[in-house]
């Protein structure tokens, strides 16, 4: 397994007036899956390219178990990569595909037709080896594309925005498959996607980018509890904010006197609770009385708009709690306070020019 350090890892590409990476800096456990997350041309696939070795940086360092890898060729660094499209060569068969590397490296036929046949394996797929990329679904090609990369037992496998081309459902099949593949080899694995629900699913960590920087790292459920700014907290679904001011463990604002945990920061702030941690009915702490302004189907949830105070929140709760619910009605809410988190007041500009590092 290989330990990956990426430190103040730039990159400006000439005539490009801003930096398509900005000081990056990550420590990537052996063993485990990464996510890069963000929009396009937000620097992500950017960043693995350097770790490839197919760009150079501006500047900064990449580091396997310490050593410096910048100076080593491509081939010679242990990483692989697949790309959004298979890149199949056409006139070979699909065993021929996945042994390529391995000829490459001149081994014996009979033991590139041995690890072929074990990767097939791997990838659930034993039977396809005689034939051509031509008779592949888009997601058998995706998984050939994978066999090929893991037949190289790399130190490092790439994966850019493998899911992409695939359809619903077999996207998360995929999914599965790519974190199945990843326990049962250990490779230290970073991928590159711009989906949300794709890297919360898949990864041990994300690592969320926009603009060229790097804006939080950390667990998956780190940026649904705590995100570090307003825009965090937007980019995963947030949508509800409220100013005011906490003091010794009250939250003061429009909603009235809020009890928060222990731990928040003290002074003027945003409070935040996701919609679908809002309560009907009331409990304990921090039962508000709402006026019922929207209500949605959704099929699997129900979304209400809701009035308190003059804020309006949204909340996402059962049908079957909502389907009697009358638009104009006064009814009791209730916002836990282990929901909860404080954001700065002001989310942009400085607050969002140093990274938010969520330790696990």
């Amino acid at each position: 397994m290989t330990h990956l350090s990426i430190t103040d890892l730039s990159k400006t590409y000439p005539s490009a007036p801003q930096p398509a990476l900005n000081n990056l800096t990550l420590d990537i456990p052996s063993g485990s899956l990464t996510a890069l997350l963000g929009p396009s041309g937000c620097g992500k696939t950017t960043a693995l390219k350097i770790i490839a070795g197919l760009l150079a940086p501006t500047s900064g360092d990449v580091r396997l178990d310490g050593t410096s890898i910048l100076s080593q060729s491509p081939d010679r660094r242990g990483a692989v990569m697949v790309f959004q499209n298979p890149l199949l060569f056409p006139h070979m068969t699909v065993a021929e595909n996945i042994g390529f590397g391995l000829s490459m490296r001149h081994l014996p036929k009979a033991d590139i037709a041995a690890r072929v046949a074990e990767m097939l394996t791997l990838i659930q797929l034993p039977n396809i080896g005689p034939r051509r990329p031509s008779q592949l679904s888009g997601g058998q090609a995706q998984r050939v594309a994978l066999a090929r990369a893991l037949i190289l037992r790399p130190r490092l496998l790439l994966l850019d925005e493998p899911l992409s081309n695939l359809d619903t459902t077999l996207r998360a099949e995929m999914r599965d498959l790519i974190r199945s593949l990843q326990r049962t080899t250990g490779i230290t694995t970073i991928f590159v996607t711009h989906d949300q629900e794709e890297a919360v699913v898949l990864a041990d960590q994300i690592a969320l980018i926009l603009d060229g920087r790097l804006q939080q790292f950390g667990p998956p459920d780190a940026f649904f509890k705590r995100p570090a700014t307003q825009t965090i907290a937007r980019f995963f679904g947030g949508v509800n904010f409220i100013a005011g001011h906490n003091k010794g463990g009250t939250f003061s604002s429009a909603l009235g006197a809020l009890l928060v945990q222990a731990d928040l920061r003290e002074g003027p702030g945003t409070l935040t609770i996701r919609p679908e941690n809002i309560r009907l009915g009331a409990a304990k702490h921090n039962t508000v009385q709402a006026t019922l302004l929207e209500r949605t189907y959704l099929g699997v949830q129900t979304r209400l708009i809701l009035c308190v105070g003059g804020v309006n929140l949204e909340a996402s709760v059962n049908p079957d709690d909502a389907a009697q619910l009358d638009i104009g009605a006064i009814l009791p809410i209730n916002l836990p306070p282990e929901s909860l988190w404080l954001l700065p007041q002001i989310s942009t500009g400085a607050n969002q020019s140093k990274a938010f590092v969520q330790h696990q």
